[in-house]
C-alpha cells in the first residue's frame, strides 16, 4: 500500500497518490489561509525592525545616549536577523516548521517586553538583538513552508504575497510606531508589538498545522508500527539527526558554497542585501530629512515611508501579471520550476527602484 516504487523498499513509508493527509494535495482554500497565517508570521516579525526607530530621540534622552548610538536599537535587530537563520533553518528541516517558528515568537515577544521596560540603553540594545534572532525564524522559514505547500506553477503567488510581509512590516512600522510614541510614550511601540506577537502566536498555535512532509511521512512510519506491531515501516529522516558536523558541513557550508561558486546565487545576493539596506537606511534618512530638515512633526514625517508600501503593492502587481507567462515556461518544462521565467519582473523592478531613488 505504501511503497516507495523508486527504492524498491516495500516498507518505506511514502506518500500515495491524492492521500490527503499529503500537504500539497490540501485544496487551494485551505492553502491560502495557511499562507495568510504564515504572512502574519512574517509580518509581526518585520514589523518588529522598524517599529521603535521613531522612538530613538526620545529612548536617547531617557537613558543618555547619543542619537548615533540609538541606531542600534535597528542595527543590532537586523544583525540578529543574519545569525538567527543559521539556527532556525536547521531547526526546520529536523523537527519541522511549526517547532521552528512557533517558540521563536514568544521569545520574540518576551524580549520585546524586555525591550520595553528596559531601564539603561545596554538592556534596551541587547534584547533588540535578541528579539531579532528570535523573530528571524519566520522570517526565514515562511518561505520554505509554503514550498511545501504550493506547487511551482503557483508558488510565485504565495511568495508574493510573502513578500508584502516581509517587506511591508518595515514601512508601516514607523507610521505605527510615531503615533504610539506620540500618544503613549517610547516604551509602548514595543509593548504593542508584543501584544501583536503573542496574538499571532495564539492564532498560529491552534491554526498552523505541520507542512514539512519529510516529519509528518516519519510520524506515518511511527503511527504505522503501532497500528501494525511491524517494526519494518520506517521513513529515512528518522535518522535525520543536528549535531555540530551536519551544522557545519551542511547548514553552514553550502550556502557559502553556493554563494561563492552560483554566479546567479552571488549577483542576486549582493543585490537582494543592497536593496534590503537601503530600505532600512530610510528609517533614520526619512526622519532627518522631514522632521529636522522640513520641521514637520513627529507622526507627520512617518507618512513617506506608506509610499514604499504602495511600491510593495505595485511590485505585486508586476508580480502577478507574470505568473501566466511563468505558469506557461512551467508546463513547457514538465512542471519543473523555471527560475529564469522570474527575471522580467527583477528587470523592471530595477529600472524602477533606480528611478525612484533619483527621483
Amino acid at each position: 500500500m505504501l511503497k516507495e516504487e523508486k527504492s524498491g523498499d516495500p516498507f518505506l513509508v511514502g506518500w500515495e497518490p491524492g492521500e490527503k493527509a499529503n500537504p500539497m494535495n490540501w485544496s487551494s482554500t485551505y492553502k491560502s489561509f495557511i499562507t495568510f497565517v504564515l504572512g502574519m508570521l512574517a509580518l509581526a516579525a518585520s514589523l518588529g525592525s522598524s517599529i521603535i526607530s521613531p522612538a530613538e530621540r526620545e529612548i536617547a534622552e531617557y537613558t543618555g545616549i547619543s542619537n548615533e548610538v540609538a541606531v542600534l536599537l535597528i542595527s543590532m535587530y537586523i544583525i540578529g536577523f543574519a545569525v538567527g537563520p543559521l539556527i532556525w533553518a536547521p531547526t526546520s528541516e529536523v523537527w519541522g516548521r511549526r517547532i521552528s517558528m512557533l517558540p521563536a515568537m514568544v521569545a520574540l515577544a518576551l524580549f520585546s517586553i524586555g525591550t520595553a521596560v528596559g531601564k539603561n540603553a545596554q538592556t534596551m540594545i541587547i534584547c533588540r538583538f535578541f528579539s531579532g534572532v528570535f523573530g528571524s525564524a519566520p522570517v526565514s522559514n515562511v518561505s520554505a513552508a509554503l514550498g511545501d505547500i504550493w506547487p511551482p506553477k503557483s508558488r510565485g503567488v504565495a511568495m508574493t504575497f510573502y513578500a508584502v510581509a516581509v517587506v511591508g512590516g518595515p514601512t508601516i512600522g514607523p507610521v505605527i510606531g510615531s503615533a504610539l510614541t506620540v500618544q503613549l510614550g517610547f516604551r509602548w511601540p514595543s509593548y504593542i508589538l508584543a501584544i501583536w506577537v503573542f496574538t499571532i502566536f495564539v492564532f498560529a498555535f491552534f491554526c498552523l498545522p505541520e507542512v514539512y512532509s519529510p516529519v509528518l511521512l516519519k510520524k506515518k512510519a511511527q503511527r504505522l508500527r503501532k497500528e501494525t506491531g511491524d517494526s519494518r515501516w520506517h521513513h529515512p529522516h528518522e535518522d535525520v539527526k543536528l549535531d555540530a558536523k551536519s551544522i557545519v558541513t551542511k547548514h553552514l557550508a553550502r550556502p557559502i558554497v553556493m554563494l561563492t561558486t552560483e554566479p546567479m546565487v552571488t549577483a542576486i545576493a549582493f543585490y537582494a542585501s543592497f536593496v534590503y539596506g537601503l530600505l532600512y537606511m530610510t528609517l533614520e534618512v526619512f526622519p532627518i530629512v522631514f522632521e529636522q530638515n522640513r520641521g514637520w512633526p513627529l507622526i507627520t514625517s512617518t507618512l513617506p515611508f506608506l509610499a514604499l508600501f504602495v511600491g510593495v503593492l505595485f511590485a505585486v502587481l508586476i508580480n502577478l501579471a507574470n505568473q501566466p507567462r511563468y505558469a506557461r515556461a512551467v508546463a513547457a518544462n514538465n512542471g519543473r520550476a523555471v527560475p529564469e521565467a522570474r527575471l522580467p519582473p527583477m528587470f523592471l523592478g530595477g529600472v524602477l527602484f533606480t528611478i525612484g531613488m533619483v527621483c
